[in-house]
């Protein structure tokens, strides 16, 4: 198991890497063998905020006109939120895969166990991003609060993966944009093809 304020502490190394602070944020992170399995509850601790923001661009949908021509009309809610679940969780997993792959490529094989502890946390820290906006407009309601949240918290959630594939990959800014726009295009393509799986088993069974 693992403490809150070994999360934070992570979680404040992660931002130093990105962002910068005293020191470079290696003195927070968990760099041991040991740290890479505790790297591993980012996952379960993302997944609340996943939901609340996935919970949040639905009530969104549900207010336009053509709510019912969307995947969302078409499933139980509870349904809607597992594929979800499953989607982040095969995410995850596909993005790892990826980084580790990249790194091996560039001859870079030394800095895989360092690569993995500072995305998971990187990504835990994304996600609470993202769930803010989702929070605000769960507690006032407002869409028009939302949508101006949200574009700023999708730059910072992406400058936050950006500053740590930096500091953690001999790569250049090309390679970069490269590397994220792959993960931002595996995971359209796993929660595209998970929930539309999990929409169409379930039509299929009713």
């Amino acid at each position: 198991m693992i403490t809150i304020n070994y999360v934070a502490q992570n979680i404040r190394g992660v931002w130093k890497m990105a962002f910068g602070g005293e020191g470079d944020g290696h003195e927070d992170l968990d760099f041991t063998t040991d740290g890479v399995f505790k790297s591993l509850w980012a996952i379960i601790i993302s997944a609340p905020f996943a939901l609340l923001a996935f919970a949040a661009g639905r009530r969104v949908v549900m207010d336009m006109p053509q709510y019912n021509e969307t995947i969302f009309a078409n499933a139980p809610f509870s349904l809607l939120l597992a594929a979800e679940l499953g989607a982040l969780a095969l995410y995850w997993s596909a993005s790892i895969a990826a980084l580790v792959m990249t790194a091996r490529a560039i001859n870079a094989s030394r800095q895989i166990a360092s690569l993995i502890i500072a995305f998971n946390w990187s990504q835990l820290l994304g996600f609470m991003v993202i769930a803010l906006p989702a929070a605000l407009f769960g507690m006032t309601g407002n869409m028009n609060i939302y949508v101006l949240a949200i574009l700023p918290a999708s730059f910072l959630s992406l400058a936050i993966l950006w500053g740590v594939l930096r500091r953690c990959l001999p790569i250049n800014i090309i390679m970069t944009i490269s590397l994220i726009a792959m993960l931002v295009l595996i995971e359209i393509m796993i929660n595209t093809l998970v929930t539309h799986g999990a929409v169409a088993a379930y039509q299929a069974l009713s």
